[in-house]
Order: C-alpha cells, then structure tokens, then sequence
C-alpha cells in the first residue's frame, strides 16, 4: 500500500469501534504526518487515485504559470507577478504535500526549458541571465516556493478556524519565506559588492518593499477565496 493509498484508506473507511478508530488516526499520521489527519474534510480537493494525483499537481503547476505574466518596475530586476497568488490558492487546494509537489514540479518544468516563467520564459540561460549587476535575480524566490507551499498548505491543513484572518494569516506566513529567499539571494551578492549596510539596503529596496503591498492584497484574495470555497463545500456536504 502506498502512502497515498494509505491515507485514502484511512480517511474514507467508515468508522468502527474506538480502537479502530485511534489505528486509522495512527496510521494516517504515520504514513503522511500529523497535519494531515484530517486532510480529507481540510483541503479543498482530496485525490482518491493516481491519476486524479498526478493531475491535482500538474493543475497546480499549469496555474502558477499562467500566474507568471511580468510587469517590470525598473529599479529592480525583480518583476512583478501573481504567483503569489497562485502559490496559495494551489496550497488551499491541495494541501501541503501535493502543493509542494506542485511547485517543485513548475520549476523542473521551467529548468527543462518550458515555458513557465515570468513572462512566459524558461530554461538555465533564462534562470542564470543577469540583471542590474545580479546573477540570476529571481532564483532566491523560485527556489522557495516549494517551501513556501508546504507551509501554506501544512498551515491550513493544521488550522483551528476557518476564519478569513487566519488564511491571510498564513499567505502572509509564506509569502514572507518567499520573500527571504529572494532577499537572502539578493543580499549575498550586493553585500559582496558594496558592503554590508549598502547592500542589505539595496536588496530590501529592491526585493522586498516594492512588493508588500500588492502581495499582502494577494494573500487577501487567496483567503477569501479558500474560505468562501470551503464554506460552500460544507454547506454542500451532507452531515455524517
């Protein structure tokens, strides 16, 4: 039985006595984690084969690359998107595993040479291009999506409430690990350039406040949608 396989059966076998009742809580924590005991009733989509698996991922990946068009601001070689916004509405959807499945798959895709990436671009010379005296400007970001979807999902998986403050909540979270990757990638180069204080400065102006905003507005969106959708499914499902 896969791990997969395991949490599906788990999750949707019916109910028996106490005792079987704590084996299925056991076995789907130990086959997929604590947060996702409850990943069934918590995600807004839940696989039950392979197929529906394999597609769930490839959805999310085909969603965050259509998110990918580019507005350039300039004074930063960091474009402005809405991947954000598709990193966490894939992570409400499908949770944190098959979320990060989703976003590591995205950037393998593009890495191959598909195009995926802001404005439609992809491939190593795409990923490894300079700009304003930066090496790869973007990959400190690419590089923590997968993360940062893990988190998102693992968070909403793992909630308490269903509120819209605590979806923001978690968008915020990752998009802020987002945002230190590129800052983190950002600041070894201009450090080593042109100081400490300089550079850090530099890297802030031109990866992180240029953007906070907008994507404070992203996680907004996500939230109110993830709710609005779960909301609705419960409303839809008949109670056990």
């Amino acid at each position: 039985m896969t791990t997969l396989h395991a949490f599906l059966f788990t999750v949707h076998t019916p109910a028996g006595d106490s005792g079987r009742r704590k084996w299925k809580v056991f076995l789907t924590r130990m086959t997929l984690g604590t947060g996702a005991v409850s990943g069934g009733s918590r995600t807004l989509f839940v696989p039950r084969t392979l197929a529906e698996t394999v597609s769930a991922v490839a959805a999310g990946a085909l969603t965050v690359a259509l998110l990918s068009q580019r507005i350039d601001l300039g004074f930063t070689p960091v474009p402005v998107t809405l991947q954000t916004l598709g990193i966490l509405l894939v992570s409400y959807t499908l949770g944190a595993r098959l979320a990060a499945a989703s976003l590591l798959t995205y950037l393998l895709a593009g890495a191959a040479g598909a195009p995926v990436f802001s404005g439609f671009a992809g491939g190593l010379p795409y990923l490894l291009s300079s700009g304003q005296g930066l090496v790869a400007p973007t990959v400190g970001y690419l590089l923590a999506f997968p993360v940062a979807a893990h988190l998102a999902g693992g968070l909403w998986e793992d909630r308490r409430s269903a509120s819209f403050s605590y979806a923001w909540l978690t968008g915020a979270l990752a998009i802020g690990y987002i945002y230190l990757g590129g800052f983190a990638w950002h600041a070894i180069q201009r450090v080593s350039t042109l100081g400490l204080g300089p550079g850090l400065k530099l890297a802030l102006v031109q990866t992180v406040w240029p953007f906070l905003l907008l994507d404070m507005a992203k996680a907004a969106i996500a939230a109110a949608i993830a709710v609005g959708l779960f909301k609705r499914r419960c409303r839809l499902t008949p109670a056990a």
